[in-house]
């Protein structure tokens, strides 16, 4: 005898609704406390698997939050997807896929300079050469690297890397990517 046991459980999910079903013979067997006592008993299993899938799916929606405030490039990627070629870190998430081998995971990049930069640009009102300037100095680049991409010469570059670093406040070019990446520009 196949059954579909079924029960609505108010749950913060939302309304889960399962067909309770029986064979035309069978009728009369599952009416009245048969039936309630087999619902009874099912209930709390049900209502667990309901609560399970309710806090991985709030677990992920607090986390996809914490990707939009964050200043580092992340995202939620398939156990099965790609890494990207940008990835500094892959954070396995079993919390998102419990008992499951392969459980999906946070793949962190590193920041794009440009963008760091234009904050900066932003936050400090620098000019359109010392934002160029500021990323190059996120890049990692020499002075003389940065003359050469500027195209300029190296005492030019000097005090166009010295007006990014006074401007900002960071005084060295290991602060400047600190406060970069900070979401407080006073840090």
């Amino acid at each position: 005898m196949n059954h579909v046991m079924g029960m609505t459980s108010r749950l913060s999910v939302g309304e889960a609704i399962f067909a309770f079903g029986y064979d035309e013979e069978d009728a009369s067997a599952l009416v009245g406390g048969r039936a309630e006592t087999i619902l009874t008993l099912l209930l709390p299993a049900f209502e667990h698997c309901f609560q399970t899938l309710d806090r991985r799916y709030r677990h992920r929606e607090r986390l996809a939050k914490a990707i939009s405030e964050a200043s580092l490039p992340a995202t939620i990627l398939d156990a099965d997807a790609d890494v990207p070629p940008s990835s500094l870190l892959q954070l396995p998430l079993p919390e998102l896929a419990p008992g499951s081998e392969n459980p999906p995971y946070l793949s962190v990049s590193a920041p794009e300079t440009s963008s760091l930069a234009a904050r900066l640009a932003h936050t400090y009102e620098l000019t359109e050469r010392q934002r160029l300037t500021a990323e190059l100095l996120l890049s990692g680049l020499s002075t003389t690297e940065i003359a050469e991409e500027l195209g300029v010469r190296y005492n030019t570059a000097r005090r166009h890397c010295e007006a990014v670093l006074q401007k900002t406040g960071a005084g060295q070019r290991h602060r400047l990517a600190r406060m970069a990446t900070a979401g407080d520009p006073s840090t």
